[in-house]
């Protein structure tokens, strides 16, 4: 099955920056939840705009569903806002 911006999947932490190792509150081989908020793949909108970015990226979730997180760098697209995935959170989006 293939994921699009909005999805939460499950994903598996495969390594970590190297900054960060010692004060993380993931470790490797820890099995997530992340929501994707940046896809490869073309997004379609209904004004007929289509975007992709350069990468793939994801926000980690707890088990509770609440983001890891407090922030997320870059371009964020406002499909997030319309699925309310972070609708009870506080979260920057930079």
């Amino acid at each position: 099955k293939i994921a699009s911006v909005g999805d939460v999947i499950v994903v598996s932490v495969q390594n970590i920056r190297f900054r960060n190792r010692l004060t993380s509150k993931v470790k490797k081989g820890d099995v997530l939840y992340a929501v994707v908020v940046k896809t490869k793949s073309k997004l379609y909108r209904k004004t007929g705009l289509a975007f992709s970015f350069d990468a793939n990226s994801v926000v980690l979730l707890s088990n509770q569903k609440k983001p890891l997180g407090t922030r997320v760098f870059g371009p964020i697209p406002s499909e997030l806002r319309e699925k309310k995935i972070f609708e009870n959170h506080f979260f920057s989006f930079w």
